[in-house]
């Protein structure tokens, strides 16, 4: 569901800046394909009931987010000049390959204010200012953007305890910096992960969710494709005797 809300609020915010206006109906069919879509996708079985019900939940959140102030600037035309990006859209920074788009980036005078939707935030904790600034990181290699990070005002509009929260942070030489090696420790542990994985994938990092598996290019060869749960034990049990060496 958090999937098709992001998809559909997206393609909805691209529809805007074109010029174009939703109706509810429109909404709730959007809304309830690309739910339909995911099930699809992932090959999991999705009965009436469920689906109006995530229908109706996912309804409920995107009317309180569109009430929030930064779309409702944007639907009085409030600023000339914004842009909607996709999650996957990659730049290049420091070698990596880096898939931290924001979801919107709005002209603002002589800045530019990066905005992030999170369909189900986490709380906030110490590292959600370093998440935040990789925002800049993408934006200073994005052709038309300005290069300076001192050029950009961040938002994050997240759902959390049942309302859309938001925080603004003002990026400097520092805490870029700090998100930049943070992005750089991250990519050497999946790198290494992928090392590793390619060897053997007994000591991969499993899935939280057995639903997850479908969607995943490793599922033929991994211990937990069929049981997680069972793979989950015996992976501690390897790990454990793995150390004593």
């Amino acid at each position: 569901m958090l999937r098709a809300m992001k998809t559909t609020l997206l393609d909805r915010l691209e529809d805007v800046r074109d010029g174009k206006q939703w109706s509810s109906q429109l909404v709730h069919y959007q809304l309830d394909q690309a739910i339909v879509q995911n099930f699809e996708r992932r090959n999991q079985p999705l009965d009436a009931t469920l689906r109006k019900s995530l229908n109706l939940y996912a309804q409920h959140r995107f009317t309180c987010l569109w009430r929030c102030s930064t779309v409702q600037q944007l639907l009085n035309h409030t600023y000339k000049q914004w842009y909607v990006f996709d999650r996957t859209d990659a730049e290049h920074i420091e070698g990596i390959t880096a898939y931290c788009a924001p979801d919107l980036a709005i002209r603002i005078q002589n800045k530019w204010l990066l905005v992030r939707f999170d369909m189900q935030g986490e709380r906030k904790t110490g590292s959600s200012e370093l998440e935040a600034n990789a925002m800049v990181l993408w934006s200073r290699q994005r052709q038309g953007l300005p290069d300076s990070s001192q050029k950009y005002v961040l938002r994050t509009i997240g759902w959390r305890r049942g309302f859309w929260e938001v925080h603004t942070y003002k990026p400097n030489l520092s805490s870029v910096m700090a998100s930049l090696q943070l992005l750089l420790h991250d990519a050497k542990a999946m790198l290494e992960l992928q090392r590793r994985s390619m060897k053997n994938l007994v000591f991969a990092p499993l899935a939280n969710d057995q639903r997850a598996c479908g969607n995943c290019s490793f599922a033929a060869k991994c211990p937990g494709s069929n049981n997680l749960k069972e793979a989950r034990v015996q992976q501690r049990l390897l790990e454990l005797a793995h150390s004593r060496h």
